[in-house]
């Protein structure tokens, strides 16, 4: 935002812009926070996050990662799709910890044009359990106050359950086929009016 959008030049007077506007009052919504755990151990839990076989083997069909920090981290859950319309494209690492902790960017879906412009992060932690097994914690956030980030967190706090689930069934069973996924471990994606109509109720 320039200066002359903030104050009208000689006059004192502060003009708020649209936007700032709508999210003057308005809180930020708490981030999305889930905990799964899978029977392997850390080294095999981490690999899975990061490296391209082991994404694609739950998250989705076609995976672009870099394993380093500022390296791309791009979901394509449409990937034959035009390109700004194949998931989440060009997100970047922003922690590389090997066996404890990775962070990345992540955007909002098309239909959601003001929060996807905007970036949030998702970071996850590994944790060894005394039985051998890894606890995983995932948490979404940096959410901004605009509306949109109410109907983006509403957006994806089903989607990292559904995500979770398949990372834990991969890990028990092997790679998803993606041509034909485990029942119950698609995601159907809503619509904007499908999530303005949730948060209504």
């Amino acid at each position: 935002m320039t200066v002359s959008n903030i104050f009208k030049c000689g006059l004192g007077t502060v003009a708020l812009s649209a936007a700032m506007a709508i999210t003057a009052n308005a809180a930020a919504p708490e981030p999305i926070q889930y905990e799964a755990v899978v029977h392997s151990t850390v080294e095999e839990a981490w690999r899975s996050w990061t490296t391209e076989e082991g994404l694609e083997s739950f998250f989705a069909r076609e995976v672009i990662i870099e394993p380093r920090v500022m390296g791309e981290f791009s979901i394509h859950f449409f990937p034959d799709n035009a390109p700004g319309t194949r998931g989440a494209e060009g997100m970047r690492i922003l922690a590389f910890e090997p066996g404890d902790r990775l962070a990345f960017t992540w955007n909002a879906p098309p239909h959601l044009p003001h929060a996807r412009a905007q970036m949030a992060t998702v970071e996850i932690k590994f944790d060894e359990l005394a039985n051998g097994e890894t606890l995983l914690t995932l948490t979404h956030g940096l959410f901004g106050r605009h509306q949109e980030w109410a109907l983006a967190r509403a957006y994806f706090d089903p989607a990292w359950q559904i995500i979770l689930a398949r990372w834990q069934y991969a890990s028990e069973n092997g790679p998803i086929d993606w041509d034909y996924p485990p029942e119950g471990l698609l995601y159907s994606a809503p619509s904007r009016e499908e999530l303005e109509a949730r948060l209504a109720n």
